[in-house]
C-alpha cells in the first residue's frame, strides 16, 4: 500500500522501480529514463497500477513475471502512460497479467484498442525535456474517465512533467 509519485529516475543500473514481496503499489506521474527495466512487478500478490508515467530509453518499460520459481507471477494495470524508445514496452510471462489502456508507444503496438502507436513529440529529448508539445498525439488523449489535468478538458497520456534544467545535475553534452 505505497504511492510512488512525481519522481524523475535516471539511468539506474537495474530497475527504475521494483515491486515484489506481495506489495500493492501505485506508480503515478513519474519520469523513468535509461534503465534496463523501467518497472518490474515480481511474484504472486505483487500488483501495481501504473498511471500517467513516461518511460524513455529503457530496454523493457514494464515487466511482470515470476522471479522466484514456483511463486507465481504479478499483476499490472497500465494506463495513460508513454513508452518511448523502449526495446519492449511491456512484457509478461504465463504466470502474470498486464492490462494496458490509453497509453502510447513509439516503437511497437501495445495490445488494446485504446492505445496509440505514434511519436509522443517531446519538446527536446537531447536536453532531457520530456514535456509533450501541444501537437502531441498524447495531448488530451488519456482515459476520459480519469480526472482531468490542470489544463483540462481531458487527461494527457504521460507524466505531468514540467522541465527545469536545474533538475539535471549531470553533464548533458556528449563527451569522449
Amino acid at each position: 500500500n505505497c504511492l510512488i509519485e512525481g519522481n524523475s529516475i535516471f539511468y539506474s543500473s537495474d530497475k527504475g522501480v521494483s515491486v515484489g514481496q506481495g506489495s500493492t503499489i501505485i506508480i503515478k506521474n513519474n519520469l523513468i529514463v535509461g534503465c534496463p527495466l523501467g518497472i518490474a512487478v515480481k511474484d504472486t500478490g505483487s500488483s501495481v497500477l501504473v498511471d500517467q508515467n513516461t518511460i524513455v530509453d529503457c530496454e523493457e518499460g514494464v515487466a511482470v513475471y515470476e522471479k522466484n520459481f514456483g511463486s507465481g507471477g504479478g499483476k499490472a494495470i497500465v494506463t495513460n502512460s508513454i513508452f518511448s524508445n523502449c526495446e519492449k514496452a511491456i512484457t509478461s510471462d504465463s504466470y502474470s497479467s498486464i492490462t494496458v489502456t490509453y497509453s502510447l508507444s513509439d516503437t511497437s503496438p501495445l495490445p488494446g484498442a485504446t492505445n496509440l502507436l505514434a511519436d509522443p513529440l517531446f519538446t527536446d529529448v537531447d536536453a532531457f525535456n520530456f514535456e509533450i508539445m501541444a501537437g502531441s498525439p498524447a495531448f488530451d488523449a488519456g482515459d476520459p474517465q480519469h480526472p482531468n489535468d490542470p489544463d483540462d478538458p481531458r487527461a494527457d497520456i504521460g507524466a505531468l512533467y514540467r522541465y527545469s534544467s536545474n533538475d539535471y545535475p549531470f553533464n548533458q553534452t556528449p563527451s569522449i
